[in-house]
């Protein structure tokens, strides 16, 4: 997926506005194409200032903060 339609789910999903079911396919999707555990992507976006986004981040931020994660090795 490119990331004008990252962005664009980003969006969706944070504007609201659309079924529970086609919001989680979004979550999903977003988790699966950016390679990340499942739930970060949501976390991003609904709970932005745990991961240090500040309380309104653009989408732009959100999928550059996903794009960096790693997992830790132990």
């Amino acid at each position: 997926m490119t990331d004008k339609e990252l962005i664009d789910i980003i969006t969706r999903v944070a504007r609201g506005g659309e079924s529970e079911e086609q919001i989680s396919r979004w979550l999903d999707t977003l988790d699966q194409v950016l390679q990340v555990p499942s739930g970060y992507c949501s976390d991003l976006i609904f709970w932005p200032m745990r991961h240090g986004l500040g309380d309104d981040p653009p989408p732009e931020q959100i999928l550059a903060k996903a794009r960096a994660y790693r997992p830790l090795l132990l």
